[in-house]
């Protein structure tokens, strides 16, 4: 049972946060694959999906 401590509006900016990093990153590996950029470069798009990844748990656990 978890305890919530944020409000409805801290959660809706949270959930904002991850959609727009999950955007940028799908942008960022559309980029990459377009202009044929080495498959290792492409290990730095862990970081905004990561990002993108807190957000969407930080909304689901209004934490």
């Amino acid at each position: 049972m978890a305890v919530e401590n944020i409000g409805p509006k801290e959660s809706r900016k949270r959930l904002a946060f991850g959609i727009g990093m999950f955007i940028i990153t799908v942008f960022l590996l559309i980029i990459t694959i377009a202009i044929d950029l080495s498959r290792w470069w492409r290990l730095f798009l862990f970081i905004p999906f990561m990002m993108s990844t807190v957000g969407f748990f930080q909304y689901k656990e209004k934490t």
